[in-house]
């Protein structure tokens, strides 16, 4: 099991990791944040779009969804967080081919 102190170094790989663009190491590196903090909705969010840069659309629409769902109860439904996170809903369903 992963300790809290080892987020912020998790954090500083995935930076790095995502700026390179690879979506593996990002999703690798999102789950071990979420293991450490399972309400972490940055890491939810983030394992959401790196699934979504894998081409795993409906695993980062049914990921970016809940994500929304937390973000409406802890930020409030105007929140610049809570709308950006409705706009990936429709990046991913639009990555579906489906009408947002």
């Amino acid at each position: 099991m992963l300790k809290s102190d080892e987020k912020y170094l998790i954090w500083g790989m995935y930076d790095l990791v995502n700026d390179m663009g690879n979506w593996y190491l990002c999703e690798v590196l999102c789950q071990c944040l979420c293991e450490i903090d399972p309400d972490d909705l940055i890491g939810k969010n983030n394992l959401a779009c790196a699934l979504n840069g894998q081409g795993k659309y409906a695993e980062a629409e049914a990921l970016y969804r809940q994500c929304w769902e937390l973000m409406k109860k802890t930020l409030g439904e105007h929140h610049q967080d809570t709308l950006n996170s409705i706009n990936n809903i429709a990046v991913a369903l639009d990555n579906q081919g489906k009408c947002a």
